[in-house]
This record gives C-alpha cells, structure tokens and sequence, in this order.
C-alpha cells in the first residue's frame, strides 16, 4: 500500500497534468511550490511520475520564466538528493512518465492534432468541452492522433478512464477511422499509377508507336517486339517510342518527377503510357536471365520499392505484387547500370583539415564569410551540404524540442561554449536532429573554431534568417573556384560530398572509435566506411576494431 507521501505526491502529479491539459498555466507556480514541500527519494521521484514533469523545463516555462528556473532548482535538488542515498535502483524504480510519455509542448499539440481532426471523423459533436476531454484522455493513452485508433478493439476502449459522452465519441471514431481505413485500401487495391489506354493504340506497320494521329502499337506487341532484340537494341527501340510521345529520358536523364510530368502529357495526348512502362520493364528484365523505369539510379529504385513493401507490411495490406518478375526487374537494371557506369564509385576528392582550414579563411579574406561558415558547418557536423547544410537558419534554444512551422533548422550559440544546430529532418531521422560541439580554440586544431566563427555571423542574424542566402549551385562553384585558387589539384572534381567523406576519413585517421564515428555522423551501421579513404584509413583493420567493440556482432 502506498505511503501518505506517495499519495499526496500522485495527486500533485494529476493536478499538473490536469493543469496543462486544462491550459490553466496560473496554477503551475502554486502546484510547483507543493511538490518542493515533498521530501526527496528514489522511490516518490520514479514511481510518481513527478520526476518527469520535473524535468520538462518547457512545461515550467509555460507559466513564465520564473516558475522555468524554479523548476530547474528543483528538478536538480531532487536529482541531487536521490543520487545522495546511494540506493540500488530496483524494478519499482521504473520511472512513470505523465501525459502519455510526452514533454508538454508535444503533448499539447498532440491534443491539438487530435481535437481538430475529430469533427472529421464524428461529425455533429458533442461539444468541445468533449471533444477537448477526449482529445486528452487519447493522447495521455499514447494516442498521437486520431489515425492511431485504426485496430483499436472498440470494446477496448471501455477501459479507458472516460465519461459517457467521451466514450461515445472516442468509440465512433473507431469505427469512423476504421472505416476510412478500408476505404483507402479498397482504392489503392482497385486502382494503378497512371490508367491503361490501349483503346487509344494500334499497331503500325513498322511496329512503332506514333503519338495520336498515327499508328501506335498495343502491349503485347511491343513486348513481343522487344523480347526478340538484345538488350542494347531494347534500350535503343524504347528510347525511339518514349521520344515520339515527348517524353525521352524516362529513366535515364530525367528526375522522377519530370518523368511522371511528361509521362502525363504523354497520357493526356492519348499515348500508351502504361504499355511503354510495361514494356521498359520487361526489356530490363531481359538484361538479368532489369531501376524500376522512371529512376535513373537502381539503388535509389530499390529504397523505393522496399519502402512501399514495408508500409504494405506494417499496414497489413498484400504483398503479391512483389513477384519474381519485381526483384529481376531491380536486378537487371543494377546490371545496367554497372556496365554502364562500373558502378558505385567512392569520392574520389576529400577534403582534410589543412585544405578546410584554408578555404575558411580565404572565403572570410575574399569578403564572403558566411560561405566559409556553411563549409566549416557541414565538416565540423559531417552534414549533407545540399539538403542540410545550405538552408541553415538562425535560431534559439527554444526551439530545441520543436522547430516552428516552414523552419529547414535552427542554429545557436549556448553558454558561449558550445554550437547548437536543430535540424527538422536527416535521412534516416525523419524526426530530425539536435546537433552539438564545442569550442576548439584551446585544441591543437588548425581548423578555425566553429562555435566562435558562427557566432560572428549569428550576431547579425534573427530567428529563421538563412545563414547563406545562396543556392548549392552557387556554393558548388564558389568552392571550387576558391580551391583552385589554392592550387588544390583537380578542384574541378571536387564536390559537396569532400567535406562528409573527409571528416569520416580524419576521425578514423585519428584513432577515434567506430562509436564516436557513427555518432558523428549520424550513421545506423558500418556504412560510413564507404566514405573512408582507402588510401589513409585500413578500412579492414577499422571494421575488426569495430567488431572487437561490439562484440563481434556489428
């Protein structure tokens, strides 16, 4: 049975909870003075919960700057008193984590999500008294939103600690999003990309495929056409069909998005877009006895198709069209590719502390320091300079949790000792980053200290201002202009890929663990060996440092 302690700091917790469920902030600073009366142990700051809100200065922040750093006193208190007992931490140590296992700010807007996406679902409601207590009680049962309560067991929901008229709600919207679910699953089932439209096509006496106006030919006939040709006259005869409907370049110097373009004018012309798609694929298929059509990398087609795999996995929907045919379609066109290009090629041109540090300092001496600052950024935090490190934003430690809305990142100075970048997204993180160093100006580095060379930039910056105003093309020609000037050899080779691949290649060239390497750079596996430079880093003796880290399972 739990102590009178445990109880009264139990009710503190639901007051604070209900408190900012409510958004009665006011109540915060006289809520915060109780739980300081309480006296500090190991077992009241997990099993209460009350070490969680402790933590969150966000939510103390919410009633003003004072009760924020109140807060933070006695979360470091506490923390300095459980330390102190020299306990054991035990099973019932477990921390319990309030309002749904979420910080405040993100709590509220889960509630937010959910409260305005409900009528939706229910229409005619009940209130928003309701719908606001049913908003709540969801997301404090790790409901993010409302898409989340697909599956639910309706019946499962009478456990949930809910009024008559929140139940009926959150049960109707079980139903309704269920609903909505099959939908969707019945559309993407019964319908393709782009329609066929064979009643459009006729075959011509050449076999060719003429836009409308003359004679195309029907599927069958292509693909028939096309099996009795070797591969390189396949690609040949496909490229002569898809130019005369306008739409040459489908998976060779075409992004996707200009394919599917010109593929829908192609479409709305009359053209046989589906049977030319058909037939692209069968003659890859030829090559593997073949990048799916529209991608001009097979690697980047395969991500795709095991994406669209996965979420067919995840969401329980079928997987037949993953055939035979599917996985030598990604197979010959990997073989393509490799005879065409000799596959995937290292970077060939890194970069090293001696040449970054000297392309900072002739971009400052050139007049253009802030070009110099996105460099130094992206080797200092290995960043992919075209989609992280060009629209670097300005920003504060506010928005450390949550950037604001059409925000690429945010970039600080904090303490005056260390640099701060936030990132909205990083592939493989689609929640993002929170990136941090520290000040080298006492370390032996040559490279000019990054925390100290954006905070010159940062002064002159607002909230959301770009650091650089530039586009990658710009910034790609400006550095190697600069490093020509450098006499830096083939500096026309060079490319944003130097400053990632070299940092990689400098910290595994200094000693630094496979550990610090994958964090750096924010790497899930020994892919980043691919980065490292042959020549300067054994990368066989770095991979059995690695196994011998972990154990021998890496």
């Amino acid at each position: 049975m739990s102590s009178h302690a445990e109880r009264r700091a139990q009710r503190l917790r639901s007051a604070v909870v209900n408190a900012v469920s409510a958004k009665e902030f006011e109540r915060l600073p006289g809520l915060l003075k109780q739980i300081a009366a309480l006296t500090p142990t190991a077992s009241l700051w997990c099993a209460t919960g009350n070490g969680h809100l402790e933590a969150d200065r966000r939510l103390w922040g919410l009633a003003g700057t004072r009760c924020q750093v109140m807060g933070q006193l006695l979360a470091s208190k506490w923390k300095s008193a459980v330390k102190g007992t020299q306990r054991k931490r035990t099973a019932e140590d477990v921390m319990t984590k309030p309002l749904g296992g979420l910080k405040a700010l993100p709590f509220l807007e889960a509630v937010r999500s959910i409260e305005s996406a409900l009528p939706e679902y229910v229409p005619g409601g009940l209130g928003e008294t309701v719908v606001h207590r049913c908003a709540v009680v969801l997301v404090l049962h790790c409901f993010r939103q409302v898409l989340h309560v697909e599956g639910v067991d309706i019946n499962d929901l009478d456990s949930l600690h809910m009024g008559p008229a929140e139940k009926s709600m959150a049960k109707h919207l079980a139903e309704s999003v269920e609903a909505h679910a099959k939908r969707r699953r019945s559309l993407r089932a019964s319908s393709s990309l782009i329609g066929p439209s064979s009643s459009s096509a006729t075959l011509s006496s050449q076999g060719a495929i003429a836009p409308a106006g003359g004679p195309p030919a029907a599927a069958a006939d292509v693909a028939v056409e096309l099996s009795s040709f070797s591969s390189g006259q396949s690609r040949v005869r496909l490229g002569e069909l898809f130019a005369a409907w306008g739409a040459d370049g489908v998976g060779a110097t075409l992004t996707p998005k200009q394919a599917v373009e010109k593929l829908g004018i192609a479409r709305a012309q009359g053209g046989p877009v589906q049977e030319l798609m058909q037939a692209k694929a069968a003659a890859l298929r030829l090559q593997a006895n073949r990048t799916w059509p529209i991608f001009r990398n097979p690697y980047t087609a395969a991500n795709y198709v095991g994406s669209v795999l996965w979420t067919c996995v995840h969401l329980g929907l079928s997987t037949e069209w993953y055939t035979e045919a599917v996985k030598l379609t990604l197979k010959g066109a990997k073989m393509v590719h490799v005879a065409a290009t000799g596959g995937t090629k290292r970077v060939s041109q890194i970069m090293n502390e001696t040449v970054v540090s000297q392309l900072v300092k002739l971009a400052h001496f050139s007049g253009e320091a802030e070009v110099g600052i996105i460099w130094l950024l992206a080797w200092e935090f290995l960043l992919r300079v075209q989609s992280e490190a060009v629209g670097l934003q300005a920003g504060q430690a506010a928005e450390a949790d949550k950037l604001p809305d059409g925000r690429h990142s945010a970039v600080w100075v904090e303490d005056g000792q260390y640099l701060v970048l936030r990132l909205r997204r990083r592939k493989n993180r689609p929640q993002g980053s929170v990136l941090r160093r520290a000040c080298t100006c006492r370390s032996s580095s040559i490279v000019p200290c990054v925390v100290h060379a954006a905070w010159r930039i940062l002064a002159n910056k607002a909230p959301g201002d770009r650091l650089w105003a530039g586009t990658p093309a710009v910034l790609l020609a400006k550095m190697r202009r600069l490093l020509a000037q450098l006499r830096v050899q083939e500096a026309e080779q060079y490319t944003f890929k130097a400053f990632r691949a070299g940092r990689a290649t400098a910290l595994a060239a200094a000693g630094k663990s496979v550990g610090s390497i994958l964090t750096a750079g924010e790497w899930r596996s020994a892919a980043f060996l691919a980065y490292v430079d042959e020549d300067i880093v054994d990368k066989a003796q770095l991979l059995n440092a690695a196994l011998e880290e972990s154990g021998g399972e890496l």
